[in-house]
């Protein structure tokens, strides 16, 4: 038969272990699904998969038209193939907090490469509680010194 002592210690344990593992479950489902940068997040990994249908699900107009105009001129196996091979390359992505007005937000996102990061405005707008990809400035370029992931010693 187990003492008090030691049940209470397996209890503690099985008690801090379930708080660990709820942190981390909460940690690593990333921000609230709607927030403007989720549906960053969200429309990236949409992307990643090459899931064409997904993906244009996180825009509006006028993007979506352009987006939908590209997809009938290459069809949907060339742009989810696309799609995945141009976010393969990305190492990972920085979204600055979002510039709100209303129904409206600007976003700031730093997408970072081995040997360079780019950096892209997009503009979303929220209907039917959800935020939705308007448009994206152009992007800017910037070289980095050293590659991504290049040790330091």
């Amino acid at each position: 038969m187990m003492s008090r002592d030691r049940i209470a210690r397996i209890l503690a344990a099985i008690l801090l272990l379930g708080v660990l593992a709820l942190g981390v479950a909460r940690n690593s489902a990333g921000p609230l699904p709607d927030d403007p940068q989720s549906t960053v997040y969200s429309m990236l990994a949409a992307a990643r998969a090459g899931d064409v249908e997904r993906y244009l699900g996180y825009f509006t107009a006028p993007a979506l038209d352009q987006l939908r105009q590209t997809v009938r001129e290459n069809g949907t196996a060339a742009f989810s193939a696309y799609l995945r091979k141009s976010n393969a390359s990305i190492e990972g992505v920085a979204i600055a907090d979002p510039e709100l007005a209303g129904e409206l937000a600007q976003l700031r996102v730093e997408y970072i490469y081995q040997d360079h990061n780019s950096t892209q405005r997009l503009n979303l707008t929220k209907s039917g509680g959800r935020w939705q990809i308007a448009n994206a400035d152009t992007e800017a370029l910037t070289q980095m010194p050293v590659r991504y992931g290049t040790s330091m010693r």
